[in-house]
C-alpha cells in the first residue's frame, strides 16, 4: 500500500510539472478544464499563486473609492477580484487564461531537481539503477524542442547469452562490467544512463540532436570494442554492441512511444550485425533506413 501510495504521488508531481512546463513554453495557456483530477491541480496552482499571479493589467483611477477592506490597496483588491473570478470560472468549467507567475518557475525547477534526486546504481555500482528510467526520461521530455532536442539512446550487448551458456554467468558478469564501463565512459557528463534489465542499457542525452547522439553512440561502440575480456587464464573474448537511436523535438512525446522507436532502432542494428557475422557493433536511428557496422579494431 506504502509502494503504491508514493507511486500516485510521484504520478501526480510528474503530471504537475508537465502542466507547468506547459503553461511556461505557451505564454498564455488557455486552459478548459474537463477532468476533475486536472480542474483540481490548475484550482491549486491558482491558489498557491503559481500561475495568474499579478497578471493583469492595472491602472488607479483616482476617482474612484477602493471600496475594499481597510488598508487594502486598489491593487491588492484588484488582484484579489481576478483571483476570485479565476476560480469562479474554473469550478464553472468556463475556459481561463494561464500564466506561470516567478513563484510557478521556483516550483517548476524544485520539481525537476525532486523528481530526478536521490537514485541508486545497478548492482555493478555502474549505471543508474532502471527504476528511475521513466521518471527522468518524462522530466527530460518537457525541456524537448527545436533548439534543444532530446536524443534516446537503446543499447543491447551481442552474444551476451552465447557467453553465458559457453563459459558460465561469472564470464558474462565480467563482459557485462566492461561494457556498463564502456557506455558510462562514453556518456560521461553528457546525460545518464540507465540499465533497464539484463544487459539492457538506455541513455537519455539532453540537447543531443540525431547527429551528435549518433557520434556519441560511435564512442560507446569504439570503446567497448577495444576491451579484450579475460575469460579464462588463456582465453580472452571480444564485445560488441548494438544500438537504437530516438531524437525528438517535440515535449508532447510520449515516453513510451520515444522508448519504443529507440528499441525497434536496436533490434533493426542488432539483426544487421548478425548478419555481418556478430563481430561487429550495429548502429541504427530511427526514421532512417541506413545501418551503420562498426567493426572489431
Amino acid at each position: 500500500m506504502a509502494n503504491d501510495a508514493a507511486h500516485t504521488f510521484g504520478d501526480a508531481r510528474l503530471e504537475e510539472l508537465k502542466l507547468l512546463a506547459e503553461i511556461d513554453r505557451m505564454g498564455t495557456f488557455r486552459f478548459i478544464p474537463q477532468q476533475e483530477p486536472q480542474r483540481a491541480m490548475v484550482v491549486w496552482l491558482v491558489t498557491e499563486r503559481l500561475a495568474n499571479d499579478f497578471d493583469f493589467p492595472w491602472s488607479q483611477n483616482p476617482e474612484q473609492s477602493s471600496g475594499g477592506l481597510p488598508g487594502e490597496s486598489d491593487l491588492e483588491r484588484s488582484q484579489h477580484q481576478r483571483y476570485l473570478t479565476t476560480l469562479r470560472c474554473l469550478l464553472a468549467g468556463q475556459e481561463v487564461s494561464l500564466r506561470l507567475s516567478h513563484k510557478g518557475r521556483i516550483r517548476l525547477s524544485e520539481l525537476k531537481q525532486a523528481l530526478t534526486a536521490g537514485k541508486i546504481r545497478e548492482p555493478f555500482g555502474i549505471l543508474w539503477d532502471g527504476r528511475h528510467f521513466d521518471s527522468d526520461l518524462q522530466v527530460a521530455l518537457v525541456d524537448a524542442s527545436e533548439k534543444s532536442p532530446l536524443s534516446l539512446i537503446c543499447l543491447d550487448m551481442n552474444r551476451l547469452k552465447a557467453i553465458n551458456d559457453q563459459w558460465g554467468h561469472l564470464a558474462g558478469d565480467s563482459c557485462l562490467r566492461a561494457y556498463f564501463q564502456a557506455v558510462a565512459a562514453a556518456i560521461s557528463d553528457k546525460g545518464n544512463a540507465y540499465r533497464v534489465g539484463g544487459d539492457e542499457v538506455f541513455a537519455i542525452l539532453p540537447t543531443f540532436n540525431r547527429a551528435a547522439a549518433k557520434s556519441l553512440s560511435k564512442t560507446s561502440c569504439s570503446l567497448l570494442m577495444k576491451e579484450k575480456v579475460r575469460i579464462t587464464e588463456d582465453q580472452h573474448v571480444s564485445l560488441a554492441v548494438s544500438v537504437g537511436i530516438a531524437t525528438t523535438t517535440d515535449p508532447g512525446t510520449e515516453f513510451e512511444q520515444l522508448k519504443k522507436n529507440g528499441d525497434d532502432a536496436m533490434y533493426r542494428a542488432k539483426e544487421e550485425a548478425k548478419n555481418a557475422g556478430n563481430s561487429c557493433s550495429g548502429i541504427a536511428m530511427h526514421g532512417e533506413e541506413e545501418v551503420l557496422l562498426v567493426e572489431q579494431p
